[in-house]
C-alpha cells in the first residue's frame, strides 16, 4: 500500500512538473501561421444633420492591394460592417498557447473609402498595427454632401 501511494505521489508530481515545464516553454515552441478576420463596424451619419445613412458601401486598399476588405451584412440599420483579413502567427508549446502576433503587411496603413451615392467618399487610415484594438468596436464616419449638393433643410431655409 505505502508503495502505491509513492507511485502516486511521484506521478502526481511528475505531471505537474510537466505542465509546468510546458507552460514555461522548457520543451520548445512551434510557430503556425493562421489567417484570421477582423471585424470593424462604422456608423455612418450625415454630417450636417448626424442622421444615419443607409446604402453605403466601403472599399478597402493597400500598396499591391486594390480589395484590402469586404462588406458584410449588418442587422442594424445605419452600421456597416466590415471584415479584414490579417495574418498571424501563432506560438505554442504542447498544451498551451504561448503568444500570437500579427504579420505586418508591405504597406502599414489600410485605406478605407466610404462610399454613397449622394455624398463625397471620405478616405480613414488605419494603422494594420493598429486593427486587433479596434476589432468589434463601432466608429463613427460623417458624410459630407458632394460639391453642389444642399440637404432638403437648407433648400427649404434659402427659398424664404
Amino acid at each position: 500500500m505505502r508503495n502505491a501511494y509513492i507511485v502516486l505521489i511521484v506521478t502526481t508530481l511528475g505531471f505537474l512538473l510537466f505542465l509546468l515545464g510546458d507552460y514555461l516553454a522548457w520543451f520548445g515552441t512551434s510557430k503556425t501561421t493562421l489567417l484570421d478576420y477582423i471585424q470593424v463596424n462604422f456608423k455612418i451619419v450625415d454630417e450636417e444633420t448626424g442622421a444615419l445613412l443607409m446604402q453605403a458601401h466601403v472599399r478597402c486598399f493597400q500598396k499591391k492591394n486594390r480589395n484590402a476588405c469586404s462588406e458584410v451584412k449588418s442587422d442594424k440599420a445605419g452600421i456597416l460592417s466590415v471584415k479584414i483579413p490579417v495574418s498571424k502567427i501563432i506560438t505554442r508549446s504542447h498544451m498551451f498557447k504561448q503568444g500570437e502576433t500579427m504579420v505586418e503587411t508591405d504597406d502599414p496603413e489600410l485605406h478605407i473609402m466610404f462610399i454613397h451615392s449622394d455624398y463625397a467618399s471620405p478616405v480613414e487610415s488605419i494603422m494594420t498595427k493598429d486593427l486587433s484594438s479596434l476589432a468589434g468596436k463601432q466608429l463613427t464616419i460623417t458624410m459630407p454632401k458632394r460639391m453642389g449638393q444642399t440637404s432638403p433643410e437648407a433648400e427649404g431655409e434659402s427659398q424664404e
